[in-house]
């Protein structure tokens, strides 16, 4: 947020910043952090979550739900899945 990637809703600011959270989303090593992703993800209007799926964003959140579902963490496991729910567009790509 403090480098102007998430807007005031709490969503990606702008096309230009989609591939920038997707580096943020792979370097994201600790739980919290991927956590923080997917709210961002989850506030995106569907123009913006359509790039990040375009850029690889789909593929990496298969695979943290793919940790979650191995690593048997239902709260990861859930909290990746209800991304997937509040982003219905990102099904498309």
């Amino acid at each position: 947020a403090r480098d102007g990637l998430i807007d005031s809703n709490g969503g990606i600011r702008a096309a230009d910043s989609v591939p920038k959270l997707y580096d943020r989303m792979l370097s994201a090593n600790k739980l919290v952090a991927k956590a923080i992703m997917l709210n961002v993800i989850k506030y995106t209007t569907t123009d913006k979550m359509a790039a990040l799926c375009k850029n690889g964003g789909w593929q990496l959140l298969n695979q943290w739900l793919a940790e979650a579902r191995r690593d048997e963490n239902r709260a990861w496991r859930s909290c990746c899945s209800r991304c997937s729910t509040a982003c219905p567009s990102l099904w498309t790509c």
